[in-house]
């Protein structure tokens, strides 16, 4: 087992435990109780929500009614570049980072400028992918505040 241990300055520490021993991730336990702060562990970015560095986020959206089925499916394209899936548009968007990617899965065409407009209103700077529903071809990939792809 792995294990990290952050104290943050009001004496919480926060302990993960991480098994190698599975393939794919590993299972995180997160285990949190109070001690002493300690100088030399305090977390250096208190503000919640900040990342811990800038990174390329890019996260899978899901619809709420997609069956486990096609969910499996995109979770096998997702796995290609390792990138996350979920089922919020929230997620996708949120946070202070460089680069957002949303790829939206299974839009229908007629509701795609309903859910740029949301991301441009909500989320400025996300990239907004439209991700092929059923063998339809994706759309361009368009960063919003640009006019080409």
């Amino acid at each position: 087992m792995k294990h990290i241990k952050i104290v943050h300055d009001e004496g919480v520490v926060f302990n993960w435990q991480l098994d190698p021993q599975l393939q794919s991730g590993g299972v995180l336990l997160i285990v949190a109780y109070d001690v002493a702060p300690s100088e030399e562990l305090v977390a250096p970015n208190p503000c919640k929500g900040e990342p811990r560095t800038d990174y390329e986020r890019t996260v899978h959206v899901v619809p709420q009614d997609t069956t486990l089925e096609r969910y499996l499916e995109i979770c096998r394209e997702a796995f290609k570049a390792k990138s996350t899936v979920g089922f919020s548009y929230d997620d996708a968007g949120i946070g202070n980072l460089t680069v957002r990617n949303a790829k939206l899965w299974d839009i229908p065409a007629v509701s795609r400028n309903q859910f740029q407009t949301w991301f441009i209103n909500y989320y400025p700077g996300t990239i907004v992918s439209f991700m092929p529903g059923g063998g339809t071809p994706p759309a361009p990939q368009i960063p919003f505040g640009s006019t080409t792809p």
